[in-house]
């Protein structure tokens, strides 16, 4: 006889063979003996749990010789023929290959006939999920109304793809992974009947490679028998699935721990030789992680500590290496370091980078204890505060007139304030003829600026700065030079005619000119034209008669533009003749450019 597949030769024929999946096959059991059944059902859950198989089981009870009944005898001829699977009254559909409309139309003409043979006519249909929109449609009236002898058991493992119409006309049953225990217990009894020499701890290997699934950790079983034969070692095991060895991550986790970055690379060159799989190999850090966590955190850990291949034991010593805060850190920069590794080309790459940087995690304090400290260090500065003395009268409020330093230069320490006098290193006349200076090199830079900056006065120059006072009422044209970019400019000029750099200082005290002066200055500067009014004639349409004469005599064939104007309606109503508005002061375009000593560029 051929081989056949472990998943295969072992696949449970009755429900007390299903494994971890006593809640549904209890409920199941007791809706056959009551007979209280329904004509849809919907077996939700991973790939290889069980779920076609226990659609099998139930078909076989309810078509046994013997049924219905929950204890299917296996025996009959119509077990055999579900067991086999070539009974006449089973149908098994692949909705991934037959999900069209037309595929259910087909089914649905079956569903009108009577069973050849057995008690009822049942349809399992596999991956359900796959049927189109318009397939699902066809198939509701069907599904909710259908002939008494007609049961329908649907599974699929994406059951949000699944319509609600749908959903609401059938039972759910959603199948558990199995656990760890479960499937061990099951390997074990495989092993044992099929003469395999495996220890416990390969076992677990191979229960926490299946992640759960039934069907994947028998043929886990199979392809590891496969390659070795009996006995089956633990290095054979890890080798096969390519899961790392203990003394590999006990030594990474030593150096996340001692924060030793150097031996990161060494450790990873190790992984990559051996052919560990990378992103498992995360995963089994991020294991390894939870776990102290649970031993940090839970009175009861053993309770919750997911342990295969190692003990409590081999974790106890990292417990007092690290802090909570450590832990939590390395788990969520693990987590997104395996989400990076699935697409990436460069896994390897992803994953040192990663280990490098959780090399030089550091604890942080919680917020309550940084609180604390902050609450402490405030009460300090209050005692050193009343504690020390008052030396300076209390400043009075800030007025409109009380001078300000502008933000250009914040004084600093040694730094002459404005309450104080500023000593010059530069005479008056010296003072003046540099700020004429000034005012050229800056017209020639900048020519905009120039009417800001003359508003001001020079107050005094220092070795390190150039005071310039403005009067307080002209406080844009001070905030002017408080962007940097236009104390440059100034600073600039001065660099070029003093050669050293000295930064432009603006003060309100010892001002320029006020914003009456300003506009002293500007009704002064500007001309005065005086304009004679000019009499305005408005125009007066011709007579037909007149333009065709005036046409005549200027030999043009009547154009009737030009001639003697006669009297029109507009010149009855408003007289003869009107003055222009005259303004009392006429400027020209170039009186301002002159005033502001700009230039027309265009």
């Amino acid at each position: 006889m051929a081989y056949q597949v472990l998943s295969r030769k072992w696949r449970p024929q009755v429900f007390e063979d299903v494994v971890g999946q006593e809640h549904i096959t209890d409920v199941l059991k007791n809706s056959l003996e009551s007979g209280r059944l329904h004509h849809g059902y919907l077996f939700v859950g991973i790939r290889g749990i069980g779920k076609t198989t226990t659609a099998r089981i139930l078909a076989k009870a309810l078509n046994c010789e013997h049924g219905p009944t929950p204890q299917p005898c296996n025996q009959c001829e119509f077990c055999r023929e579900i067991t086999d699977g070539y009974s006449m009254d089973v149908e098994e559909v692949d909705g991934a290959s037959n999900r069209g409309v037309d595929e259910v139309r087909v089914l649905q003409e079956s569903v009108g006939y009577a069973p050849s043979r057995s008690r009822y006519k049942i349809f399992i249909i596999d991956e359900v999920h796959m049927l189109t929109t318009e397939a699902f449609n066809a198939l509701l009236k069907t599904l909710e109304e259908p002939p008494e002898n007609v049961v329908f058991i649907m599974a699929t493992t994406e059951p949000w793809k699944i319509p609600a119409t749908i959903l609401s006309r059938c039972q759910q049953f959603t199948f558990k992974n199995g656990s760890s225990e479960q499937l061990v217990g099951l390997l074990k009894k495989i092993t044992q009947h099929e003469q395999i020499s495996i220890s416990n701890r390969g076992l677990a290997l191979l229960a926490k490679s299946s992640g759960g699934s039934v069907r994947d950790a028998e043929n886990l079983l199979d392809q590891v028998h496969g390659f070795c034969g009996s006995p089956i070692e633990d290095a054979d095991v890890r080798y096969v699935l390519g899961i790392p060895e203990q003394t590999v991550l006990d030594e990474v986790l030593t150096a996340l721990f001692t924060h030793k970055t150097s031996h990161i690379f060494s450790l990873m060159e190790r992984v990559v030789s051996q052919g560990y799989n990378l992103r498992f190999f995360c995963m089994e850090l991020m294991e390894r992680i939870r776990n102290i966590v649970v031993l940090k955190l839970s009175k009861q850990p053993d309770r919750y500590l997911h342990l295969f291949d190692y003990t409590r034991d081999d974790l106890a010593r990292y417990e007092s290496r690290t802090t909570l805060s450590e832990l939590q850190q390395i788990y969520w920069r693990l987590d997104d370091t395996e989400r990076n590794m699935r697409f990436s080309p460069n896994p390897r790459y992803i994953l040192e980078m990663a280990l490098a940087g959780m090399t030089r995690v550091q604890n942080l304090a919680p917020m309550e204890e940084l609180y604390a400290q902050l609450q402490e260090i405030q009460a300090q500065l209050e005692r050193s505060e009343a504690s020390m003395p008052s030396s300076a009268p209390s400043c009075p409020s800030a007025s409109p007139s009380t001078p300000e330093m502008s933000h250009t230069a914040a004084p600093a320490s040694g730094m002459p304030t404005e309450s104080e006098p500023i000593e010059s290193i530069a005479s008056s006349d010296e003072l003046n003829r540099l700020w004429g200076q000034l005012l050229a090199g800056v017209r020639q830079t900048r020519p905009a600026l120039v009417s800001r900056l003359k508003i001001g006065r020079p107050v005094a120059l220092t070795q390190n700065e150039f005071t310039v006072g403005f009067d307080p009422t002209v406080h844009v044209s001070r905030e002017a030079f408080d962007n940097p970019k236009n104390a440059g400019v100034v600073e600039g000029v001065l660099l070029g005619l003093l050669g050293r750099p000295v930064k432009m200082v603006t003060t309100s005290q010892n001002g320029g000119m006020s914003v009456e002066s300003v506009r002293e200055q500007l009704e002064a500067n500007v001309p005065h034209h005086t304009i004679q009014a000019q009499e305005f004639t408005p125009p007066v349409k011709s007579s037909k008669s007149e333009r065709r004469a005036a046409g005549g005599s200027n030999g043009e064939g009547g154009s009737g533009r030009t001639g003697t104007k006669g009297v029109g309606k507009w010149q009855k109503q408003h007289g003869k003749s009107r003055h222009r508005y005259k303004p009392s002061v006429q400027v020209t375009v170039q009186d301002l450019v002159n005033l502001f000593e700009g230039t027309i560029e265009e």
